[in-house]
């Protein structure tokens, strides 16, 4: 039972070694290199979430001004298809109206010969 007290560190013994662990050289070059890392890291993804951001941001707006020329077109091309339209580009053309139309009398329901 005597060796078994021997072996065993006391607190005092542990804080030390605590102590000793804290204030160490690697330690601290080693935590000093992780803030750093971990520094870098998050203003590099800072910064790529933000240059996304603008992507999103232009991309909208090219998608809200191809929207607005859609329109635009959808009411220029309702304005072609009006009657009113039509008229008076055919009243350009050289074309004559027909007056008498005479249709074809098929006698037998054959519409070709062999």
């Amino acid at each position: 039972m005597n060796s078994y007290i021997e072996r065993k560190q006391t607190l005092l013994q542990k804080k030390e070694a605590l102590n000793k662990l804290l204030f160490s050289t690697s330690f601290r070059l080693s935590l000093g290199v992780f803030v750093v890392l971990f520094g870098i890291l998050y203003i590099l993804k800072t910064t790529s979430v933000s240059t996304k951001g603008y992507t999103i941001s232009d991309l909208e707006h090219t998608v809200s001004t191809l929207e607005y020329e859609n329109r635009k077109m959808d009411v220029q091309i309702a304005k072609l298809k009006s009657m009113q339209s039509l008229q008076e580009r055919i009243s350009d053309t050289d074309l004559v109206a027909v007056t008498d139309v005479e249709y074809l009398q098929v006698l037998d329901g054959a519409v070709a010969r062999r």
